[in-house]
Formats: C-alpha cells, structure tokens, sequence
C-alpha cells in the first residue's frame, strides 16, 4: 500500500496535483514515501511519518550505526517537497476524521518529522 493510500487519499479521489518532475525520485517513490530504513520511536506507531531529512547530520556515535548505509546519507528535503506533503496531509485529514471511516484507516493523531536529525531544519 502507498502512503497516499494509507492516508484515504486514493479513496476519496481529492488532494493536490503533485509535481512529479521535482526531487521525488530522490525521496522515495512520491509523497509521503520514505528512504528506507525510517526508525521511529514505539510511541509514534499510529503517527504519520513525515521524512523531511534523511540520515544524521553528526552520524558519527560510536554507539549508534542506524545511519551508516549509503542510502542513509544526510540531507534535508527541500522545503517545496515537503509542504507539498503536508498538502495531502491536510486534504486526507477530514477525511480520516469522519465518524465513519473506512474500517482499515485509523484517524493518526500527529505527525512525527523523521529521521535522524529532523530538528536541524
């Protein structure tokens, strides 16, 4: 399942039109997918995640080696890409907060702004 999907953007057919010739291709498939691996705290399960860096900026704990594939090389998303994101989030939300929703979609209650140094922005 797509993100989009998983937010009921594709079944209630509404939300922005993307720009696909932007940087997707280097942010995952399209909006709101992420560059694999993502962690996220336990707590943030039923969050929307929201990838707006990838990789850690310092990336040089000793302890720590959830940063070091290639893949996970730091960078921050260009601002344009990202609220283009919180464009669909907004349009899935009274959607998902409807009294009736579809069975498989759960209302998320926040958005966690992932990876590994989200608050450099």
């Amino acid at each position: 399942t797509t993100p989009v999907s998983v937010l009921g953007l594709a079944a209630v057919g509404q939300g922005p039109e993307v720009d696909s010739s932007k940087e997707w291709d280097k942010w995952g498939t399209g909006p709101l997918s992420h560059i694999e691996p993502v962690f996220r705290p336990p707590a943030e399960a039923e969050s929307i995640i929201l990838q707006v860096t990838n990789g850690c900026s310092w990336n040089k704990c000793t302890f720590c080696e959830m940063y070091t594939s290639e893949a996970k090389k730091f960078k921050v998303k260009p601002l344009a890409l990202i609220e283009e994101e919180l464009l669909l989030i907004a349009a899935a939300l009274p959607h998902l907060a409807s009294p009736n929703p579809p069975p498989s979609i759960r209302a998320p209650r926040r958005i966690f702004l992932a990876d590994g140094d989200a608050m450099t922005l």
